[in-house]
């Protein structure tokens, strides 16, 4: 994984297993997809440059600490956090992936 100049979490993936040509995959795009609480979803503070506030909050939506833990077979699945300040809410996720080439 890698973060491309922007603090979003994405997961970087190679389709011809050369390891040449890397495609990022945005995983907090496809976390907004699948949430059904929008309270629980990313907006563009996902990608915010500023560090802290004031008041001591980061007003990143995201550390950007991951994990990604094979499951069998072509299963994987990420983990990754949420950081929302103006909820003092702090929330870890995780997503299944079935790796295909």
């Amino acid at each position: 994984m890698h973060n491309a100049n922007t603090s979003d979490i994405l997961l970087w993936w190679n389709q011809d297993g050369t390891g040449r040509a890397w495609e990022p995959y945005s995983i907090s795009f496809h976390h907004n997809r699948g949430v059904h609480n929008r309270t629980l979803a990313f907006d563009a503070r996902v990608n915010s440059t500023a560090a802290w506030t004031p008041t001591g909050w980061s007003t990143r939506q995201t550390n950007a600490y991951t994990s990604l833990v094979p499951l069998g077979g072509q299963q994987v699945m990420i983990t990754y956090g949420m950081h929302k300040p103006e909820l003092q809410l702090e929330m870890s996720f995780s997503m299944e992936f079935q790796i295909t080439s």
